[in-house]
C-alpha cells in the first residue's frame, strides 16, 4: 500500500511537471498555417535583399510580425498581393519588382500571364521571381527574351537570410570608384583579384554582376578579422580563363614586351585559341616564377 502510494504521488508529480512545461514549451510550436509562415519568411528575406541591393524598402516592412502578416495577409495568403515594387534610393528611374508564383510549375504560359499583367514594362529594370515548382526549359526561354533582367528563386532558398548567418563574413559590393581605388592602392589589375561567380549565393543574393568586387570582412573569435575582396564572373568565363579578347590583350602586351627587350618587332602572328590559350599559360608560368623569385630575394 506504501508502495503504491508512493507510486501514485510519482504519477502526480510527473503529470504536474507535463502541465507546466506543456504549455511552455507549446509556445514556440507554430499552431497556424505553415503556407503562411513560409510566404513571411520569404518576403522578410527578399526585402531586405533588395534593401541591401541599394532599393528604397520601408524598415517597417521588414519587422512585420507574423502574426501582423497574417492579419493583413490571412493564413493561405494570395500570391497576387505579395507582389512588391521599389525603386533604387540613387537613382530613382532603376524599379525592381518581385513576383511570388504558385506551387504549380512554372511554364512558358506562366510567363507569359506574368509579363502581360507588368505595367510599364520600359521603366522596370529587374524582375524576381519566387517560384516553390520546377520552371520548364521553354519557360526559362522566355524569360531570357524579356527586355529587362529576371532572376528566379525558390521560395526554400529564402525562407532564411543567408548573410545574416553568424559564421558568414559580411559583404558590400564596392561602387565603381572604390573599386578603381582599390586597384591603385594595391597596383593590380582586375583580372589579379581572387574570383566570385555569379551562381554563388552570396552573389546571386547582391546580384553581382560581372567586374564588380565585393568586399569580405571576416571577424569574430572563429576567424582572425581580416578583409579580402572578390570579382564577380560568370562560369563561362571562371571556365575559359577569362574573355577572349582580354586574353588576346595579355597576349599581345607580353609579346610586345619580350620581342621590345630583345629589339626586335613582333612578327605577324595568328591569334588562334589553341595559340592564345597555350601562350597565356606561359605568361602565367612567367608571372608565377618572377613573383617567386622577388619572394627569396633571388
Amino acid at each position: 500500500m506504501e508502495g503504491a502510494g508512493v507510486e501514485a504521488e510519482g504519477q502526480g508529480e510527473m503529470n504536474g511537471e507535463q502541465e507546466i512545461l506543456g504549455p511552455c514549451m507549446s509556445s514556440y510550436v507554430d499552431q497556424e498555417s505553415t503556407e503562411s509562415h513560409r510566404y513571411y519568411l520569404a518576403r522578410r528575406t527578399v526585402l531586405e535583399m533588395i534593401k541591401d541591393r541599394g532599393y528604397s524598402v520601408p524598415t517597417s516592412e521588414i519587422e512585420l510580425s507574423l502574426q501582423d502578416f497574417r492579419a493583413i495577409y490571412g493564413q493561405t495568403p494570395d500570391i497576387e498581393r505579395l507582389r512588391l515594387s521599389a525603386t533604387h534610393r540613387t537613382d530613382p528611374l532603376k524599379r525592381i519588382l518581385v513576383i511570388f508564383c504558385g506551387p504549380s510549375m512554372v511554364k512558358v504560359n506562366s510567363i507569359r500571364l506574368i509579363t502581360s499583367q507588368i505595367a510599364n514594362k520600359e521603366t522596370l529594370s529587374g524582375l524576381i521571381l519566387i517560384v516553390q515548382n520546377h520552371i520548364t526549359n521553354q519557360a526559362l526561354k522566355a524569360v531570357d527574351i524579356l527586355p529587362f533582367k529576371v532572376e528566379i528563386f525558390q521560395i526554400t532558398d529564402m525562407l532564411v537570410n543567408i548573410t545574416k548567418h553568424v559564421l558568414k563574413p559580411k559583404h558590400r559590393v564596392l561602387t565603381d570608384q572604390e573599386k578603381q581605388r582599390l586597384l591603385k592602392k594595391y597596383n593590380i589589375d582586375e583580372k589579379q583579384l581572387p574570383r566570385m561567380l555569379q551562381k554563388d549565393a552570396i552573389a546571386r543574393y547582391f546580384a553581382l554582376e560581372k567586374g564588380q568586387v565585393v568586399k569580405v570582412t571576416y571577424g569574430g573569435e572563429i576567424t582572425q578579422s581580416h578583409v579580402t575582396y572578390r570579382k564577380g564572373m560568370s562560369e563561362s568565363e571562371a571556365k575559359s580563363g577569362g574573355s577572349d579578347a582580354t586574353r588576346i590583350s595579355d597576349v599581345e602586351k607580353w609579346l610586345a614586351a619580350r620581342f621590345g627587350d630583345a629589339g626586335k618587332e613582333v612578327p605577324d602572328f595568328e591569334y588562334t585559341p589553341r595559340s592564345v590559350s597555350y601562350l597565356h599559360n606561359l605568361i602565367t608560368i612567367s608571372e608565377a616564377k618572377e613573383k617567386s623569385a622577388d619572394i627569396i630575394g633571388l
